[in-house]
């Protein structure tokens, strides 16, 4: 064996070891920018018991809105005469519909901002929820609207 095979051996093993060594410094990552939270509640408040009245509009028809907000209908029961057009609007970004108990009427979804109007003809209590987050019975999400000769 002559004298240039341990030298090459060597060299050949210096080579794997580096190849086998630890990697090369990378740069650190800068940690993500903080997002805003926010939280939606897990459950529908109570609706509010207190019947309101319905003011008149300037048209001299009859016109009332119901607000959709906290996961809610405001106020949770009105109190109308026959002939009032009620509006609901949705003023969060969760989505809601306004669905009577009894199938009489109903929205589409409701997104932030948008509205659903129903004019109410026939004195009587008319319940309903919302399909996302309520039920029929006063389940969840839900309001009356009770409607007065």
């Amino acid at each position: 064996m002559n004298s240039l095979s341990p030298k090459i051996a060597f060299a050949t093993l210096l080579l794997l070891l580096a190849a086998c060594g630890s990697p090369a410094p990378t740069e650190t990552p800068e940690p993500p920018a903080p997002t805003e939270h926010i939280e939606h509640p897990t459950e529908a408040a109570a609706p509010t018991d207190v019947p309101t009245q319905a003011p008149a509009d300037d048209g001299g028809g009859n016109s009332a809105t119901v607000s959709i907000a906290n996961f809610s209908f405001g106020p949770g029961t009105l109190t109308v005469k026959a002939g009032t057009t009620v509006t609901w609007r949705n003023n969060e970004d969760a989505p809601h519909t306004v669905t009577a108990d009894d199938g009489s009427f109903g929205s589409n979804t409701l997104g932030q901002g948008d509205s659903f109007s129903f004019t109410f003809t026939e004195a009587g209590t008319y319940d309903y929820h919302c399909q996302f987050h309520g039920g029929a019975g006063h389940a969840g999400m839900s309001g009356t609207i009770v409607v007065e000769d």
